[in-house]
């Protein structure tokens, strides 16, 4: 067997603490692009196996290679200019005293914990009332709740069929995957819940504040304990278009800079992979992206602010998850998995030639 194809994972997860530490905009910037490039490689390595043909291994180590070598390259260039001056820290929106809405995060635990759709839909009450609430803050754009809202609608049409099919005493959380769902209802149910949580989630055109990425989370649970185990005939039947709309959203926002949704599309596009390996990395990159955005807000509270040259250490975190994401994404849809990551890729290069202006905090 090829050396470097049992070691690619793991020469991934060493580049891709590289980025992470380089100083500076541009570096780091052209250091994440090849980092793409890696990425690509090493999880079309996992993703083809031992079985894959000579050929598809040879593509998929020059790319970890050429993506390598770009990297190594940014790093040297990065570290020899040094870290760029200081600028605006004090201004830095991390250093707000503000938290998450409690209202929001006990809809999105009880979203996640509940062992009834009843309780489940609750929590997805209590989040959509969060969102209603803040857009009827002064000065916020109350004509895009409407989006949330009839995201919420579809996911609560849903639900209720559920319930309606599985009968008195159903509901159990648990007991789903050995529900008597039929193949029309996986397809209608999962056309519900899949529209539903890409409108909750606020990926790109929907991105707007309010709620902004605010019900991310809420979108990933519900694709998560409901449609994937559950209904997953209806999954693949959607999976197609799902994946066409995913890499045009992530296109739209790592070319407007906005990192953070893009880290919850790639989330999404891993959750509607339907690849049981890539649930819980998908998961983390949806997380990570919420996260991100709240801290960019403000919403973290009194965040302690990184020294300079560890400021890109968040980033390892999405990096070492994109792994398994991207590998269950190319075993489902091989082309749209590629353009979502292409795309990335073209916007941090793009990015590295345009400077840092508009981009979201915390990622670049």
């Amino acid at each position: 067997m090829d050396p470097l194809f049992e070691g690619s994972g793991w020469l991934y997860c060493g580049l891709a603490l590289l980025p992470a530490l380089i100083p500076g905009f541009r570096p780091r910037a052209i250091a994440g692009a090849g980092l793409g490039l890696a990425l690509l490689g090493a999880a079309g390595d996992r993703a083809g196996g031992p079985a894959a043909d000579t050929t598809f291994t040879a593509i998929n180590e020059a790319l970890l290679l050429l993506g390598g070598v770009v990297v190594v390259a940014a790093a040297v260039m990065g570290f020899r200019r040094g870290a760029p001056p200081p600028g605006g820290e004090s201004d830095s929106p991390l250093s707000a005293s503000r938290y998450p809405d409690p209202l929001l995060l006990a809809g999105l635990a009880l979203a996640a914990a509940a062992p009834h759709l009843l309780l489940l839909e609750l929590g997805v009450l209590l989040a959509l009332l969060w969102a209603v609430r803040v857009a009827l803050r002064p000065a916020a754009n109350r004509w895009w709740l409407a989006v949330p809202l009839l995201g919420g609608a579809l996911v609560g049409i849903a639900l209720t069929l559920m319930l309606t099919i599985l009968g008195p005493g159903g509901g159990s959380i648990a007991a789903l995957p050995d529900g008597p769902f039929s193949p029309p209802a996986e397809r209608l149910l999962v056309m519900l819940l899949g529209a539903g949580s890409l409108l909750l989630a606020g990926i790109p055109p929907f991105t707007r504040p309010p709620p902004g990425l605010g019900l991310a989370p809420l979108a990933a649970i519900l694709m998560a304990r409901l449609a994937v185990p559950a209904l997953p005939g209806g999954v693949l039947e959607w999976q197609p278009l799902a994946m066409l709309l995913l890499p045009l959203s992530g296109g739209l926002a790592a070319f407007r800079g906005r990192w953070a949704a893009f880290a919850v599309v790639a989330g999404l596009a891993g959750l509607w992979s339907g690849e049981p390996s890539a649930a819980f990395a998908a998961l983390v990159l949806v997380l990570f992206g919420w996260l991100a955005e709240q801290a960019a807000v403000g919403r973290l509270g009194p965040f302690p602010r990184l020294p300079a040259r560890w400021t890109g250490l968040p980033l390892v975190i999405p990096a070492l998850a994109a792994l398994p994401v991207l590998a269950g994404g190319l075993r489902s849809q091989v082309v749209l998995s590629v353009a979502l990551v292409v795309a990335g890729i073209a916007a941090l290069v793009f990015r590295a030639a345009r400077g840092p202006q508009g981009v979201q905090a915390p990622l670049y």
